[in-house]
């Protein structure tokens, strides 16, 4: 793991100026139809690992999450090459006309 967790450095600088990092997610009750709403703060944790926190303390095994194995602020050079893949894979994915879905069964969220 990084020795600086560089986002979350961005995050609490952006913080300082009113800019907030927080993340809504809740618990769907399906009987009384009511979401228990939690938060979190992004700069803590993103997403994926914010809900394997929280799975595993319910019992739920989380297999290990991908490691940030980022060691220095990327470069220039680095970004502009990342943006030119990230941008390339977008246009690879819209052109094979999958999109993903959302759906909710069973008070469980899948994204496919």
């Amino acid at each position: 793991m990084a020795e600086k967790d560089y986002l979350a450095m961005w995050f609490n600088v952006r913080r300082k100026y009113g800019i907030q990092d927080t993340i809504y997610w809740g618990w769907y009750d399906p009987k009384a139809q009511e979401i228990d709403w939690k938060t979190w703060r992004h700069a803590d944790a993103d997403g994926m690992a914010g809900f394997a926190n929280i799975l595993r303390k319910d019992g739920f095994p989380c297999d290990p999450l991908p490691v940030c194995n980022e060691t220095s602020v990327p470069g220039w050079r680095e970004i502009n090459k990342a943006q030119r893949e990230t941008q390339l894979k977008n246009q690879q994915r819209l052109s094979t006309g999958v999109k993903p879905t959302l759906t909710i069964a069973n008070s469980c969220l899948r994204l496919r």
